[in-house]
């Protein structure tokens, strides 16, 4: 069993804030070389086509209808054929403040902001009340200013994201806010304790999407599978680290929270990258990030207007979702419910901790 895995929209670093690429996605899919090869002769291929690219495919109205038809028929494939996951890139920039700085604040604290979806919810609010309270631009030049300190690490940067969280903090004309802002702020004596176990691809969506997807996969198959990967620079540099969360060796659990819990370690059995100019498996990856990140990007800046777009919209492309980090409005409480069950399960970061050795 081989699953086939491709990215879009990962330019990573300083791309995190980038308006014009604002969300990422990796498709995976579980399909045989000849099924690839068939879904693809019948439905994208042309005579001078040698390559199956989602880029060059969207650029002109023939090409656009090819992947229409070559999604339509994906679609009507058994729902573990494909699995999809989605990160809204600057909501994730959010959500990495929260786990990386006030989750470390709470931990010392002996509070657990994982358990009932504590973090999810403070993230949410952050996300929607911030730019209201305390200014968009203000908001924005924080998030950014973050990103740049996991990124360097060094003085200026820690000056220069504490400056922008002050003057966030400072401008709240809600007292409420400004109380929830406050644990950020509280971070800054043990922000270098903090960032020496970051690196560079702390922020970069393509390592939690690939953990989260292999997860599902070996759910779903209930038995190891192999990994085939295109290129990916962060995935290839973390990747001694994966197959560690993949060890025979690790006591299987069931780890995380509420509808977060997974099975631990990963039923992968390694990951092998390759070309996808010689694996149709991958071009078949590539069509359906491609078209998600299309779809999603639609969502994220509201330009739902162009007739592709609502193509793509009408496929009911939300049934290969594995998973999405995507703002929930934190007044929807229907959405939020899913994370405040009883709290039972266990601490995923703690068990992965004890367990994972990288020799």
């Amino acid at each position: 069993m081989t699953i086939a895995f491709d990215e879009s929209g990962n330019t990573g670093g300083t791309g995190l804030m980038d308006e014009n690429q604002p969300v990422f996605v990796l498709a995976s899919c579980n399909y045989t070389e000849i099924e690839a090869e068939k879904l693809l002769k019948e439905n994208v291929y042309t005579h001078q086509t040698t390559e199956a690219k989602f880029a060059a495919l969207k650029k002109n109205h023939t090409g656009q209808a090819r992947i229409i038809k070559f999604l339509s028929e994906i679609a009507k494939s058994p729902n573990n054929k494909v699995k999809v996951m989605i990160y809204h890139k600057q909501y994730m920039v959010v959500t990495k403040i929260v786990d990386m700085l006030v989750e470390e604040l709470a931990r010392k604290d002996g509070i657990d902001l994982y358990k009932k979806g504590v973090n999810i919810a403070l993230s949410n609010m952050l996300f929607y009340c911030t730019p209201l309270y305390c200014g968009k631009d203000r908001t924005l030049k924080m998030y950014q200013s973050f990103v740049e300190m996991v990124k360097k690490q060094d003085a200026a940067s820690i000056n220069d994201f504490y400056y922008a969280a002050w003057q966030v903090y400072s401008a709240s004309i809600d007292e409420q806010h400004q109380s929830a802002l406050a644990p950020i702020l509280a971070t800054e004596p043990m922000i270098k304790n903090i960032l020496q176990d970051l690196n560079s691809n702390s922020l970069d969506p393509a390592i939690p999407c690939f953990f989260s997807l292999c997860a599902a996969w070996g759910q779903v198959l209930n038995e190891n599978f192999d990994v085939l990967h295109d290129a990916s620079k962060p995935i290839y540099q973390e990747k001694r680290t994966l197959e560690a969360c993949m060890s025979k060796d690790i006591p299987r659990a069931l780890i995380g929270y509420d509808i977060r819990k997974i099975e631990f370690p990963l039923r992968a059995n390694g990951i092998h990258f390759a070309d996808s100019k010689k694996d149709c498996r991958l071009q078949v990856a590539d069509v359906i990030a491609g078209s998600f990140a299309y779809w999603a990007k639609g969502i994220a800046n509201n330009c739902r207007e162009d007739d592709f777009w609502q193509k793509l919209n009408e496929l009911n492309l939300e049934k290969f979702l594995n998973d999405s980090v995507w703002p929930v409005d934190p007044t929807d409480i229907t959405s939020l419910e899913k994370y405040t069950d009883d709290g039972s399960g266990m601490n995923a970061v703690d068990y992965m901790s004890s367990h994972v050795k990288l020799n």
